[in-house]
């Protein structure tokens, strides 16, 4: 059934592109495409992805987004651990005892929807930026909030991005200079979180953050089933560089560029190589949380390329082949902007080349 839809879902998806290339993309570019395609899904299918979100029915999603509204969030609810390069487990940092080098990059990882703070995403990554050089990793625990019930979940995410705000400002000691050296990167709701922060410290301190990584952002609320004003949601003004990764589009993930850069993977299919089974719900999670493994092979290889093109189907049908190409995740270059779009294979190494 998966392997189906996956393969109807691209027949259709690029027919749009073949009919109405230009408008179609754009299209895509404001608004959710959600809805409709939800309505041509199997029941089954439909009923299995939103209900694990809004525990409802299609009818019933606009009315629970019309009434969604952010939330106060407990602020000691918060811990933010340290990944040090010599020990397995992270500690708590106490900002009154930080003894951190705020003048290295600084790395600081946002879990997503039912994740922890030193959840396997999160030590995998701190493990590899250990192993490649200098770094400060910060995993950001906001389990407290992010284990409740989607929509719960979601209305906290403005105000846990404004402590991140404060527990940087607190960390680089006042001194703005250091901003540059901040890197967020969320996955998920987590990416959503990172927004917030970016936008409280442009308030704040009239700076940018160095740079954020979206991987997969949420679409659940920001863009689905319509897509929210960027002040509500994760966009290219948030932070100096702002890249995003796309690997389920229009379901976990944003179908819509966001950033500097996108890079959509597989086209930001909704099912990626590799998570093909016969449970619909568990590919989707899977081709989610792709994302993650996309960018932690990134820190070590620059396999990962994506070649810029306005839309799908003309990458797809091979005539950007002569458009610039990029390296996507960690080692991006700062004056890659626009959408870009790679293939990968179905299991690690994923990159290409």
């Amino acid at each position: 059934m998966c392997n189906r839809f996956t393969m109807l879902w691209r027949v259709g998806f690029l027919f749009l592109f073949v009919i109405f290339p230009n408008d179609t993309y754009q299209k895509l570019q404001r608004q959710s495409i959600n809805l409709k395609f939800l309505e041509l899904l199997p029941n089954h299918m439909t009923d299995q992805f939103l209900g694990s979100l809004f525990n409802s029915s299609l009818a019933n999603v606009m009315k629970i987004a019309d009434r969604f509204k952010f939330c106060t969030a407990d602020k000691e609810a918060l811990k933010f651990l340290v990944f040090r390069n010599d020990k397995m487990d992270p500690s708590e940092l106490y900002l009154s005892s930080n003894d951190l080098d705020m003048r290295i990059p600084t790395k600081i990882l946002i879990h997503g929807w039912y994740g922890t703070g030193d959840n396997e995403f999160i030590k995998r990554l701190a493990n590899q930026y250990h192993k490649k050089g200098r770094y400060n990793v910060i995993g950001v625990d906001w389990s407290n909030h992010s284990k409740r019930d989607y929509v719960s979940s979601s209305c906290s995410t403005r105000d846990i991005g404004k402590v991140i705000t404060e527990f940087i400002l607190t960390l680089i000691g006042g001194d703005l200079r250091l901003l540059p050296n901040i890197h967020l990167i969320g996955h998920s709701l987590g990416a959503q979180v990172a927004a917030f922060a970016g936008k409280s410290m442009k308030s704040r301190t009239k700076r940018n953050i160095g740079r954020i990584t979206g991987l997969d952002a949420a679409a659940p609320l920001f863009e689905f089933p319509f897509k929210v004003p960027k002040h509500l949601r994760l966009n290219a003004e948030d932070a100096e560089y702002v890249d995003g990764i796309h690997t389920n589009m229009g379901f976990f993930g944003f179908a819509s560029a966001f950033g500097t850069s996108d890079f959509f993977v597989e086209n930001g299919s909704p099912i990626q190589p590799g998570c093909n089974t016969n449970n619909f719900f568990e590919d989707l999670v899977c081709s989610h949380g792709r994302s993650v493994d996309l960018f932690l092979e990134s820190i070590t290889s620059k396999k990962l390329i994506g070649q810029e093109c306005p839309n799908p189907f003309v990458f797809r049908i091979g005539l950007c082949s002569n458009r610039k190409r990029a390296v996507m995740g960690e080692e991006i270059s700062k004056d890659v902007t626009g959408n870009y779009f790679l293939d990968t294979y179905d299991k690690p190494p994923y990159g290409k080349g």
